[in-house]
């Protein structure tokens, strides 16, 4: 009986492990789909990925909600060359990834130029209709960091 139990812990345990590292895999690959949308400026279909009451708040401090993100990522002033996330970590709680790494950004906006590393905290949510981004969060990452 002992070591039925214990291989029934076991294989659940082993499933718990999976399907976590499956919502692991997911959202990687969201926020990479994600990021490469951004820099085809295609604000149509980077729109299905955040929820309608998303809230990003900059490196500067300031809130931008979900209107104010795809208008920027529509804008023909948006031209970026780089937008990759770095040293990614996702760690999923049942219905809920958060997801850490450093975002190197370089474009121009508006006719400025930028080139960027950010410290990135996104908040992911498994809805009916997969991973959503309900929030995010950007500070200056320091030079070091890579």
């Amino acid at each position: 009986m002992k070591i039925k139990t214990i291989l029934m812990v076991a294989l659940s345990l082993g499933a718990i492990h999976s399907y976590a590292q499956r919502g692991e895999d997911e959202v990687i690959q969201m926020d990479k789909k994600l990021n490469k949308l951004i820099m085809e400026n295609n604000s149509a279909e980077a729109a299905r990925y955040y929820t309608d009451d998303f809230l990003l708040v900059t490196s500067g401090g300031s809130g931008k909600s979900k209107k104010d993100v795809v208008a920027e990522i529509g804008s023909p002033e948006l031209k970026i060359q780089t937008n990759e996330t770095l040293k990614v970590k996702v760690r999923i709680h049942e219905n809920t990834a958060v997801l850490t790494g450093v975002l190197i950004q370089k474009g121009s906006y508006k006719g400025k130029e930028f080139d960027v590393k950010l410290l990135v905290t996104d908040t992911w949510i498994k809805t009916e209709s997969g991973w959503k981004l309900l929030s995010g969060h950007a500070s200056k990452a320091p030079e070091s960091i890579l």
